[in-house]
């Protein structure tokens, strides 16, 4: 079940992108072609979800300090995750498409790590019994990804498209 739902993520990232989008030409957006973007763009998952079973996995106790450890993380990757979708923003249509394609192949594998097992079934389970709102946020890394594809964010997601000035 938990494939099939991150499957339909990874269809809802790719069927969201690639129309209406404006330029974000700006100095110091990098230049990267799809394949490069993709293996950016999934490092940055892989290392949220890496860092996130790290910090809940383990289920410690639930405290004011580990909500914002994992508030932390997120915003740490929101951040990266949007340097790169300015990249992609610069892509033509042809690169954004290959570019999407090549991330899905790519976080196909991240979905089948067992840390996303543990934490997005068992330690999310355990913490929605204690606090619904910290347990939202570990559902949100879910879908981590979206901020790297703006149209998607701003559909989603727009008060936090709005904070971050796409």
């Amino acid at each position: 079940m938990r494939r099939l739902l991150f499957m339909l993520t990874i269809v809802a990232l790719v069927a969201g992108c690639g129309s209406g989008q404006k330029d974000n030409s700006e100095a110091g957006v990098k230049k990267m072609d799809a394949q490069q973007w993709a293996n950016e763009v999934a490092a940055i998952c892989e290392y949220s979800l890496d860092k996130l079973d790290e910090l809940v996995g383990h289920k410690p106790e639930l405290t004011p300090e580990l909500i914002q450890s994992v508030a932390d993380l997120k915003e740490e990757v929101i951040q990266k995750l949007v340097m790169l979708g300015r990249v992609r923003e610069n892509m033509d249509d042809a690169e954004k498409s290959s570019a999407d394609l090549k991330l899905s192949l790519k976080t196909s594998r991240i979905g089948k790590k067992p840390q996303w097992e543990n934490t997005m079934v068992r330690t999310r389970e355990h913490y929605a019994k204690l606090d619904p709102d910290f347990t939202s946020v570990i559902t949100s890394f879910n879908v981590i990804s979206q901020y790297a594809y703006f149209n998607l964010l701003r559909e989603q997601e727009p008060a936090d498209a709005a904070r971050l000035g796409l």
